[in-house]
């Protein structure tokens, strides 16, 4: 999703929220605000239509969440501590998909393990993410794991690195029509 449709979108649906709200209350509070999501949706599919639509070649889709589980004794633990892990799809190409929520796990004197859950028929392997918060979670595998593969997070965490990512980036940018075509 490129910021522009993600701007469109977010307008264009709190129109829609205060559009009903008004039709529903019959409220001058709410139409006043659906005239005025109506003006920045409108601006919003301008940029749009001027930027194009992003579209990918083989789409990856979000992730559901993985199964995490404590590994206790390992050879190598962590630091006893709150951690957040997630996981995210990559296809042939190695492009991500959106990575899943956050998972939270505790650890003492062990570490943790990452099991992936229903995986794309497209996906080739899937990245692994560990954090002491879901907003600084960074990779910590190398290379991709394979579909049926468990991840088990070694002794330290990566701390710096490709952080957990919100879905693929368009391979090309589709120009959008400004006019209905006739057929």
């Amino acid at each position: 999703m490129t910021p522009a449709l993600k701007l469109w979108h977010t307008y264009r649906a709190l129109e829609m929220v205060y559009a009903d709200a008004y039709n529903s209350q019959l409220n001058d509070r709410y139409g006043g605000k659906r005239d005025q999501f109506h003006s920045m949706a409108n601006w919003a599919y301008d940029k749009l239509v001027l930027m194009g639509a992003g579209v990918v070649f083989d789409p990856i889709p979000r992730a559901v969440m993985p199964n995490v589980t404590a590994v206790p004794g390992a050879p190598t633990p962590l630091p006893d501590a709150t951690y957040y892990a997630t996981m995210a799809w990559t296809n042939q190409a190695g492009e991500e998909g959106a990575s899943a929520s956050p998972q939270t796990i505790t650890t003492a004197s062990g570490t943790l393990s990452i099991e992936p859950v229903n995986p794309p028929k497209n996906a080739a392997g899937w990245n692994a993410y560990v954090g002491g918060d879901p907003d600084s979670m960074f990779r910590q595998n190398g290379a991709p794991i394979g579909t049926a593969q468990t991840w088990t997070q070694p002794g330290s965490l990566a701390t710096t690195g490709q952080r957990a990512g919100h879905g693929q980036t368009p391979n090309y940018i589709k120009p959008v029509p400004r006019v209905i075509q006739r057929g």
